[in-house]
């Protein structure tokens, strides 16, 4: 990476910050591997998250809120 990224630990909202940050700068190197990566750190940064928060939902419940997102995209319209 060309940006220095401040490191979390797994788990926390800090590592999703932080692998979102390592998207962006893949993207803005151009490196389509790269990014493709870094878009599933951010995916197993988020299901740790997911994990860890003790919220009593599952990463299937983010996916399912995932789709309604998508849906409210689509159409734009969030309602």
């Amino acid at each position: 990476h060309i940006r220095t990224i401040p490191r979390s630990a797994h788990g926390t909202a800090g590592k999703v910050v932080e692998e979102a940050l390592e998207l962006a700068d893949a993207d803005e190197q151009g490196v389509t591997l790269m990014s493709l990566q870094e878009c599933a750190d951010v995916i197993s940064a988020v299901r740790g998250y997911v994990h860890n928060s003790g919220h009593g939902v599952s990463f299937e419940d983010v996916l399912l809120m995932s789709a309604i997102t998508d849906r409210a995209f689509a159409s734009g319209r969030r309602t």
